[in-house]
């Protein structure tokens, strides 16, 4: 695009808007260096998890700001799946924005999950989200634990369980 340009001519903003259509793009910033450079620094998305709509249906990679990075196969998907059935969506889509109620919520609560001592007894293996944004949470192969709208405030409550899970 800006190959053999002269770069005084290059309008870097409509660069980075263009860098920033790519899903697994979060940020870019483009600068001049002159006398003839262009410097681009790329602040990429991470998956967190898996989102799914429809039971056996696809899952799409997710970022913690909710893009669609990637659409696979849900046999194919070994890490954390969100799954948000009630939604009124069918498929994930690449490049769409998630757009559930809940799902920040349930981020959050996913990120306190990996910094408490439970985690390291007890995997976070699903995340539920309804309709209303209700959150709920399976450990292991475990019963579902309903957390409601605010799962922050039921870690305290939560932790009160690594007793239990460490006795035999």
């Amino acid at each position: 695009m800006l190959r053999g340009r002269n770069i005084m001519n290059a309008d870097l903003k409509k660069v980075s808007r263009m860098l920033e259509k790519d899903p697994g793009v979060h940020h870019a910033v483009v600068v001049k260096q002159l006398p003839s450079q262009i410097s681009v620094t790329v602040e990429r998305r991470h998956a967190v998890a898996c989102i799914q709509f429809v039971s056996q249906g696809n899952c799409g990679m997710v970022s913690e700001d909710g893009v669609v990075l990637d659409v696979v196969p849900a046999k194919n998907v070994t890490s954390l799946i969100i799954e948000s059935f009630e939604s009124s969506k069918r498929e994930p889509q690449l490049g769409m924005k998630v757009d559930v109620r809940g799902f920040t919520q349930a981020i959050r609560f996913l990120r306190a999950y990996e910094n408490m001592e439970l985690s390291h007894l007890e995997v976070l293996t699903r995340i539920g989200i309804d309709h209303l944004g209700n959150v709920s949470i399976i450990l292991g192969n475990g019963p579902q634990i309903r957390l409601g709208r605010r799962p922050m405030d039921s870690l305290k409550s939560l932790e009160k369980t690594i007793p239990l899970l460490k006795s035999e």
